[in-house]
């Protein structure tokens, strides 16, 4: 019996003390919400129209354990342009969905700034209209195309406040373009030539971000 005492102590002892530890060192999870600015010199090639920069806004949701950062993303776009000349006008415009996710690995290197590098992976949709009228005529097409992302992001946080952060990112990302499929209006004929728009382009990133931790 007194042997048994003792081992269910030393039990009781081991597993207090093995709890204790787990929580001193367990990391915290910080959670929040952040808003990133993300101008880019991808050229969007379509068979209706061309856009050689864009500017979309992403919503983001950081997740912060020890020094695992994962944060995904939904960003945003849409733009329109238009032209004339002579009676003759021409109007486009672009939509673009974007749903990613980065896996960073995180480190503090200061009380108020922390550093994060990692890849980024997702997938954007894109849709295109292009109005052209010519002498009364109007020629209508819309497109649309979905395109993979992947690629590698440095960036870094600077809290003004514990709850709150700015900061800046940079990278390279690897495009794979998908097929696009498009209609007019009128049809065209079939031995009308098109614009091949599938393949792969390598394009630089940057961001200012804005974050809020729960």
């Amino acid at each position: 019996m007194r042997t048994f005492n003792v081992l269910l102590f030393a039990s009781t002892l081991i597993l207090s003390t093995t709890v204790t530890a787990q929580e001193k060192t367990a990391p915290a999870v910080k959670v929040g919400i952040g808003l990133a600015y993300e101008p880019s010199n991808f050229q969007i090639v379509s068979e209706t129209t061309q856009f050689s920069q864009f500017y979309p806004i992403s919503l983001r949701i950081p997740v912060h354990a020890g020094n695992f950062k994962f944060e995904p993303e939904i960003g945003i776009y849409s733009g329109s342009r238009s032209a004339t000349f002579e009676g003759d006008t021409d109007e486009d415009g672009i939509s673009l969905t974007r749903f990613g996710a980065g896996i960073y690995y995180a480190s503090t290197v200061m009380d108020q700034m922390s550093l994060h590098i990692g890849p980024r992976l997702g997938i954007q949709s894109l849709s295109f209209t292009s109005e052209s009228k010519m002498e009364g005529e109007t020629l209508s097409t819309e497109a649309s195309r979905s395109d993979f992302f992947v690629g590698l992001v440095v960036g870094g946080e600077y809290f003004l406040h514990q709850r709150f952060s700015m900061g800046i990112e940079g990278g390279l990302e690897y495009v794979s373009i998908g097929d696009e499929e498009s209609s007019r209006t009128p049809s065209l004929p079939s031995s009308s030539p098109s614009v091949e728009s599938s393949g792969s382009d390598i394009v630089t990133k940057a961001a200012i971000t804005g974050r809020f931790y729960f």
